[in-house]
């Protein structure tokens, strides 16, 4: 990781009006990187005594993460904001007056912003360049499991690789004995097995509860999220009221790599990749089109197939190996079953037999009812009380038994 305090850069502009800052900005982003290179080769011999109040905000420059601050401030918090630098953007318009604002994260416009915050707040902010940690733990991930037919899920590798584990380090090195971040969930600690649990939040059309699946303890006994007992509504207003620079601005969409959201064109750009079209199937294996290219397609699928029939046909299978795709009706790919590996119990280790549970197989539906049966080696069989329509190898399923999020695990 590589930092600086942009805050004490910000500082010494001024306060220049936007319209008179575009030297200004491109020279102390400037002076950042040089200084970030130089702290790079010293950050881990410096011993920063942990204070018990003392937590690292991941700040991004958007409005949740820079309110997720300022509440920590409020309630007596020793706050220090981080925003990591995780990939480049374009400059972005933050140098160019009355542009629109880019709505995906990791721009300079959103250090910029984050930077400001910070120094509303009075507090110190510093940018965690971790480029390539990122690219080799989240992008080239995606990439390839692309490619392998699968549909991966980029945001729950973040917070599993970089978040909950290099983020969280370096927080140790400023001496922080917390990490916080803006996300809408809430970590409780039962007072009775005395384990930290996962809650939805209280806003349920902005829960982002699934993405803590794989959330260890020790994660977990650090982690606040200040957002959770909260609707975003409430975060809008609250941010106007303490005058945050970013209280209106939009909020971050898509996979923040892929910024206009056409993740084929980066895999083809990235992996330099040639799209090969292919033969699509029904169940009977009879050929009744062409595909171009399976990366273009995911279980599930109904729209760009290419192919009129009486009745909506669905992705059943993307099959990398025979560069072949599947589909059938409704009724065809709808499953009673399926098996998911890398499982992980937050409470407690392993199942000990069958147990019902809520499920949830994709980000944005609502929970279903199934029974979850344990295979062994972090593998279990998860079977359904009705069929549902086929689930996308690659992604995400988690397990809730009411507003708590039990576990999860990845579609095989």
């Amino acid at each position: 990781a590589t930092l600086i305090d942009a805050s004490q850069i910000e500082k010494l502009l001024g306060g220049l009006p936007e319209n008179k800052r575009t030297c200004s900005n491109l020279g102390s982003l400037a002076l950042q990187r040089a200084i970030e290179d130089y702290i790079s080769h010293h950050l881990k011999t410096v011993a920063i005594p942990k204070k018990s109040n003392r937590v690292a905000v991941a700040m991004s420059g958007g409005v949740d993460s820079s309110l997720a601050a300022a509440m920590l401030v409020e309630q007596g918090y020793q706050v220090i904001g981080i925003t990591m630098r995780l990939y480049d953007q374009s400059i972005g318009n933050r140098f160019q007056p009355n542009a629109k604002k880019s709505s995906n994260c990791c721009s300079i416009s959103d250090i910029n912003d984050a930077r400001q915050v910070a120094i509303q707040l009075n507090i110190p902010h510093y940018v965690a360049d971790f480029r390539s940690q990122f690219k080799s733990k989240v992008i080239e991930v995606f990439c390839q499991q692309y490619l392998k037919g699968k549909t991966p899920n980029p945001c729950i590798d973040c917070n599993r690789e970089i978040k909950f584990t290099i983020f969280r380090q370096l927080a140790g090195y400023l001496g922080a004995n917390y990490i916080a971040t803006g996300h809408y969930v809430n970590i409780i600690r039962d007072r009775y097995t005395n384990q930290y649990l996962v809650k939805k939040a209280v806003d349920a059309s902005k829960d982002q509860s699934y993405m803590f699946w794989d959330a260890s303890q020790e994660v977990l006994s650090t982690l606040l999220t200040p957002l959770g007992k909260q609707t975003k509504s409430q975060t809008r207003c609250r941010a106007r009221e303490l005058k945050l620079a970013v209280a209106s601005k939009n909020e971050s969409q898509d996979i923040c790599f892929v910024p206009d959201g056409d993740y084929v064109s980066f895999l083809a750009q990235n992996l330099k990749y040639t799209p090969k079209p292919g033969p699509i199937l029904d169940f009977s294996g009879r050929i009744i089109g062409t595909h171009k290219g399976i990366h273009n397609y995911t279980v599930g699928q109904r729209r760009k197939l290419g192919i009129s029939n009486s009745e909506p046909l669905y992705v059943f299978k993307v099959n990398s190996v025979d560069n072949s795709l599947v589909v059938g009706n409704r009724h065809q790919v709808s499953i009673n079953h399926l098996i998911a590996g890398k499982v992980n119990f937050i409470a407690f280790n392993e199942l000990e037999k069958p147990t019902d549970f809520q499920v949830k197989y994709r980000y944005n539906m609502e929970p279903v009812a199934a029974t979850i049966t344990s295979l062994g080696k972090n593998k279990v069989k998860v079977s359904f009380a009705k069929p549902v329509m086929a689930a996308a190898p690659g992604q995400s399923i988690v397990f809730y038994q009411g507003d708590i999020l039990v576990g999860g695990g990845i579609i095989l």
